[in-house]
């Protein structure tokens, strides 16, 4: 009778344990939604502003050709003698005229994936991705600046970091010549992120800027290189190795970025970790309890902001969510 009594009490035990986990999810779950909602609201208000910025753009640029012609003849009535001396060395040398001219097609090939990414809503994102796929690109000037824009703009602007990744995916088989070499979309955006991680984990990234700039930026680019492998450009060893670095990083910054990386990644990191090393051991890939190990100790230091140690605590939750 006493074994019985004791074995209900535990089962009770273990019923209020589970009601209080019950009520602590509930309640991470509510300041989820209510950061969802937040993020939502401001995403609509950039949409609309991003919508009034673009109708001042489109104005401007109709009103450009006529601004630019009367610059092109002030530039011809001051520049004649220059224009004499060019043709003359032009004769000796054949080189300063075909060098301007490449400069012109380079400035007005960056015009033009200016006015298809100052365009992109998210709702247009179907008609842009063919714009893109349209655009002339014949040189690797070209397509690296190409590249370029695409991740300062996602960078500039992390509400369109989804959608400058979809535009990487659908662009990054475009294949240019440079001497022998083949030289496509993919490598470059992939060299463009390495480096710019490099950056954020050696703080480099705006030395001259506020820190709260550096912060941002160094966030946005942590989120966009998750967007570009939810899209498959790149791999989970990639991400295991930025996981690594930011997590034993171990200060305030490199831990928000590693945050806004898993926040974005977590979801299709997780399940190809475990199917990977379901098959044996993987080379530069890690069990996801170990980071978690390290995440608890690091959650519960109090050198770190109260609003760092709940997002590290949110990435915990979401993680074990999906591995167990």
């Amino acid at each position: 009778m006493m074994e019985l009594e004791r074995r209900e009490q535990g089962l009770e035990k273990r019923d209020q344990e589970l009601e209080r986990n019950g009520q602590e999810l509930g309640r991470r779950k509510q300041e989820l939604e209510s950061r969802e909602q937040k993020l939502e609201g401001r995403e609509q208000e950039l949409e609309r502003k991003e919508q009034e910025l673009n109708r001042v753009k489109e104005a401007v640029v109709k009103e450009e050709p006529a601004v630019h012609n009367k610059t092109s003849n002030m530039e011809k009535s001051n520049n004649i003698d220059m224009n004499s001396n060019l043709i003359q060395h032009m004769g000796e040398h054949g080189m300063p005229l075909e060098f301007g001219e490449e400069e012109e097609a380079i400035v007005g090939f960056e015009r033009k994936v200016m006015l298809i990414l100052n365009k992109l809503t998210g709702r247009n994102l179907p008609g842009l991705v063919e714009e893109f796929q349209s655009l002339e690109i014949v040189s690797a000037k070209q397509l690296s600046l190409c590249v370029k824009l695409i991740f300062e703009k996602a960078v500039g602007e992390p509400g369109q970091a989804f959608s400058c990744a979809k535009i990487c995916k659908d662009m990054q088989m475009k294949t240019v010549k440079k001497g022998g070499d083949n030289v496509n979309f993919r490598r470059l955006i992939i060299s463009m992120c390495q480096k710019e991680f490099d950056k954020v984990c050696s703080k480099e990234i705006g030395m001259n800027c506020e820190e709260l700039d550096l912060g941002n930026r160094s966030c946005a680019i942590m989120q966009f290189i998750g967007e570009l492998y939810m899209q498959n450009i790149g791999t989970a060893r990639i991400m295991h190795e930025c996981v690594k670095k930011l997590l034993y990083a171990s200060d305030e910054g490199s831990l928000e970025c590693l945050c806004k990386l898993v926040f974005v990644v977590a979801e299709k990191l997780v399940p190809e970790t475990i199917s990977k090393l379901d098959q044996g051991p993987q080379f530069g890939i890690n069990d996801i309890s170990v980071y978690l190990q390290q995440m608890n100790k690091l959650a519960g230091q109090a050198r770190f902001s109260l609003r760092l140690r709940r997002m590290i605590e949110d990435v915990i939750l979401i993680t074990e969510n999906l591995l167990f």
